[in-house]
């Protein structure tokens, strides 16, 4: 999944599109990370740890 952290809010999408890009889990491969501050990680816990989001559950 793409995820994106902003303004202490991860975001997160199968699809991302904007003018210049779109980011799918069929081209997820073929892109240099990040886009537009985008990236692909295999699990939420990944992008956690990438983004230093220590859960309060």
């Amino acid at each position: 999944m793409f995820y994106k952290y902003q303004d202490d809010t991860l975001l997160f999408g199968r699809v991302v599109t904007a003018p210049t890009f779109e980011l799918t889990i069929e081209t997820k491969n073929d892109f240099e990370y990040p886009v537009d501050n985008w990236y692909w990680f295999d699990s939420i816990d990944e992008a956690n740890v990438f983004f230093n989001i220590i859960s309060s559950l």
